[in-house]
């Protein structure tokens, strides 16, 4: 859909409006109908896919142990989704990491959501982003994603996380307990 709406608009930039040539400036707009329409139901069918063992993953390795090792071993034991933070790790692995990620994790039959960046989430397909309340807003998020991309909230309430559910497709309560960076 997205290769012939593509053609849609390119005709419709570069051919004459006249008789002899076809116009195909209606069709713009049923593909973008239909590109939205199928990436929402692809969007229910990923958020389905969530349920499960969901694995933390920081970009840079902790210690000895390298994020893709930790990513192999916890598919290799069922984990369905993994998160990837950032952690301290520049923009450049971060994006690096999830593309692997998301590679895998198609390949594992598992989703991959990566934490405040819409556009590494874009550029890699990954499944998703998880934003935090000081990341960008969700309207901004979504304009970023394709319309098969999951969206996600970090609530801290029970009350937040009941407002949000019409309007995201998953929520993240929390912090439920200290840690290293949260450690009240």
């Amino acid at each position: 859909a997205g290769v012939i709406e593509t053609l849609a608009k390119l005709s419709t930039q570069l051919l004459p409006h006249d008789s002899e040539h076809a116009h195909v400036t209606d069709l713009v707009d049923v593909i973008s109908r239909i590109r939205l329409a199928s990436g929402s139901n692809y969007r229910t069918l990923t958020t389905k896919s969530l349920r499960g063992l969901c694995v933390a993953v920081r970009t840079e390795s902790e210690g000895s142990r390298d994020p893709t090792g930790i990513i192999q071993q916890v598919l290799a034991g069922g984990a369905t989704t993994i998160r990837l933070m950032p952690g301290s790790a520049s923009v450049k692995s971060y994006r690096a990491l999830a593309r692997w990620a998301a590679t895998t994790c198609h390949t594992a039959g598992a989703s991959v959501i990566c934490d405040g960046r819409p556009d590494i989430v874009r550029a890699t397909h990954a499944h998703g982003v998880r934003l935090d309340p000081n990341d960008i807003p969700l309207s901004d998020a979504r304009a970023v994603l394709d319309p098969w991309q999951i969206v996600g909230l970090l609530t801290a309430t029970t009350d937040e996380a009941v407002a949000l559910v019409p309007v995201v497709d998953f929520i993240a309560i929390g912090p439920i307990f200290p840690n290293r960076d949260l450690p009240d």
